[in-house]
């Protein structure tokens, strides 16, 4: 027989075999339910033993488990706030052009690095929000089974799983993104402090201008006085665009024929004070000249070609086009000019069969993809140049002898019918444009006023 305390505890047990009121559950409370069965009636003893020390320790640990998820829910919206300000300062990058590589790479990088961090952060957050509401809702469940116990075991490793991992399981393919790019960020970052900031000691400074001075002085053409292209002088065009330049030719965005040269002077000028050369060092300053005057046009692309033709190269390639089956003799060709079997040939043929011409045409479509006007001359001095041997060849002569009005005015006609290529008459208004330059203005009448009055004879022609 059961005492009447036994049996108050029994009939204070009896709703243990009752379901859970509806008003208690939450939406997905079953993920954490598990029901036990029993045989006839609850066992008290059973209830009091384990059950109900079940639940309380388990509504201790959801107690936990909130205050350790508020915790990560305001560490992770702090961390959204602070990523927005790092997010504007993330591409402040001293940049120079050793490291201008790896600065494009975190240019482009750090931004997207800082879109997939946010993303998670929010996915984090996002996740908190909904897992503590759920938590708050199983809290209350628990609560109710602590006063009125259910035959109910409650799983909870839902709850107390790491957080750190948050994202890895909601957004597998994000998460690898995200790490990839950040180890790569990472990386790129550790190169950058390895790179040393370059012109940073002024005695190495003018010892390396020396030296380019001196490579200049050793590779100048004797004969047209220009310094070919090396990859040292792309160096020196680098440090005269730092500070530690005492010049900055980024500083200079337009070009002006009437101010260009008395500019370059005086960098000229500012940049052997700097050096120690004397002012009347004239070598030393056509060497810098020549530099400065080819950084400056590198940098400054010439935004007026279409503006300087006269309206009339639209007609001069129609007439060029109804020259292109005449003869060189019906064009003004005669012997001993040429050779007889190519008087009866049209310009075209002329020029790819005759080896000194044969490259001419595309010599002279090359002009127009030349940034630097002493470049564009020395372009058209050597085709000038392979004209005259065309004469000088037929007529049996030393080449300076050929060099008559009448040969290369019509050498320049056949060759401007055999090229054909649009706005030829722009060419030669750049290279009249920039006149004044060295180089050019040693022998610009000889060179461009042939062909410039034979384009002027074949435009009028056309506008007839």
């Amino acid at each position: 027989m059961l005492s009447k305390q036994q049996n108050r505890r029994k009939e204070k047990y009896l709703s243990a075999a009752d379901p859970i009121p509806v008003e208690v559950l939450f939406e997905g409370a079953e993920d954490f339910l598990k029901k036990i069965d029993f045989l006839v009636y609850p066992d008290y003893q059973f209830i009091e033993t384990k059950l109900i020390p079940h639940f309380e320790n388990s509504l201790h640990i959801l107690k936990k488990s909130i205050s350790d998820h508020r915790d990560e829910l305001k560490k992770a919206r702090n961390t959204a706030q602070n990523s927005i300000k790092l997010t504007q300062n993330c591409l402040s990058f001293d940049e120079n052009f050793l490291n201008k590589e790896i600065v494009r790479k975190l240019k482009i990088l750090t931004p997207k690095n800082e879109e997939l961090r946010r993303t998670t952060i929010f996915t984090r957050i996002s996740f908190l929000e909904q897992r503590i509401e759920t938590l708050l809702n199983l809290e209350k469940l628990v609560q109710f089974l602590v006063k009125s116990p259910r035959y109910y075991f409650l799983n909870l490793k839902l709850t107390t799983r790491k957080l750190y991992n948050i994202a890895f399981e909601m957004l597998p393919a994000l998460f690898f993104e995200n790490t990839a790019i950040e180890n790569y960020v990472t990386s790129l970052k550790k190169q950058l402090q390895l790179i040393p900031k370059p012109f940073s000691n002024k005695q190495e400074n003018i010892e390396f201008i020396r030296h380019i001075i001196s490579l200049g002085i050793a590779l100048r053409d004797p004969e047209t006085k220009v310094v070919p292209h090396t990859e040292e002088f792309d160096i020196f065009r680098r440090f005269l665009e730092t500070d530690e330049s005492p010049i900055n030719i980024t500083q200079i965005t337009e070009l002006d024929p009437r101010e260009l040269i008395s500019v370059v002077k005086a960098m000229c000028m500012t940049l052997m004070e700097f050096c120690g050369f004397e002012p009347d060092d004239n070598t030393t300053e056509e060497i810098l000249s020549l530099l400065l005057i080819r950084f400056l046009f590198d940098q400054n692309e010439e935004t007026d070609l279409l503006t300087m033709y006269n309206g009339g190269s639209e007609q001069l390639l129609l007439k060029l086009a109804n020259l292109q089956e005449t003869s060189m003799k019906d064009l003004g060709f005669k012997a001993p000019q040429i050779p007889d079997d190519f008087l009866t040939k049209n310009a075209k043929e002329l020029f790819d069969e005759n080896p000194i011409l044969k490259s001419l045409p595309d010599n002279l479509m090359t002009c127009h993809f030349l940034v630097n006007p002493i470049d564009i001359f020395l372009m058209v001095k050597k085709i000038d140049i392979s004209l005259t041997a065309l004469i000088a060849e037929g007529r049996q002569e030393e080449l300076q002898k050929s060099r008559k009005f009448d040969d290369l005015y019509i050498s320049w006609k056949a060759l401007f019918v055999a090229a054909s290529i649009p706005y030829m008459d722009i060419i030669f208004e750049r290279i009249s444009k920039w006149r004044s330059l060295p180089v050019i203005a040693e022998s610009y009448k000889s060179i461009c006023k042939i062909p410039k009055l034979v384009l002027k004879g074949l435009i009028t022609e056309a506008l007839c």
